[in-house]
């Protein structure tokens, strides 16, 4: 392969400039400065989990009945949750990665707020909250004994104020939920505890 000329590359130094300046500026900075090095600038930890796509339906309403129409569950607390989010006007997809608090090397229990700093240090990102419903539509091999997936999110409050996050499960009929469980920042997370995040496109 030939050398570039500066004219080959101006449109894609331009986009790079942008992202290095934009609201995303500290991942982008991480991952040239891993290309660089001649590190991979993808997350090594975890294993991608699924794709979703966000922004299929126009109404959160809308995916509620979708979601149940589908043969999944949702408790009170988190339909109250789901009523919450504010869905993409738009279609995005994204690839999500599931990841332990072991995986990322905690040894003690480790709160929420360190398993959020630790995953934004690798390069991956907080997932909006319509991830847990589009996540409960697409992801059916859950099975019971399979361990919760939690996703990692913004919390909600729900109506006693109590900040709530989604959590996939599958109970003892087989039946997939789509549940919630409080989020608080300072809550203490087992290691085996299974986090979801977005794995940006920055990471290809």
């Amino acid at each position: 392969m030939g050398k570039l000329a500066l004219q080959d590359v101006q449109s894609d130094l331009a986009d790079l400039f942008g992202k290095l300046s934009g609201s995303d500026a500290s991942i982008w900075c991480e991952a040239l400065n891993k290309f660089l090095r001649k590190k991979s600038p993808c997350p090594t930890v975890g294993y991608i989990l699924a794709n979703v796509t966000l922004g299929t339906h126009k109404t959160v309403g809308e995916l509620e009945n979708a979601i149940l129409q589908e043969g999944n569950k949702i408790p009170p607390v988190g339909s109250e949750i789901l009523r919450k989010v504010v869905v993409a006007q738009e279609q995005i997809e994204l690839e999500l990665v599931a990841v332990t608090g072991g995986e990322f090397g905690f040894e003690g229990l480790p709160v929420r707020d360190k398993i959020y700093t630790k995953a934004k240090s690798l390069g991956l990102r907080i997932c909006p909250a319509e991830v847990g419903p589009q996540l409960r539509r697409v992801f059916q091999n859950q099975r019971m004994g399979d361990r919760r997936l939690w996703i990692a999110m913004e919390p909600i409050s729900d109506s006693k104020d109590v900040p709530q996050v989604f959590v996939l499960e599958c109970r003892k009929d087989n039946s997939l939920w789509l549940s919630a469980a409080p989020g608080y920042r300072e809550s203490y997370c087992s290691l085996d505890d299974v986090w979801v995040f977005v794995r940006p496109a920055a990471a290809y």
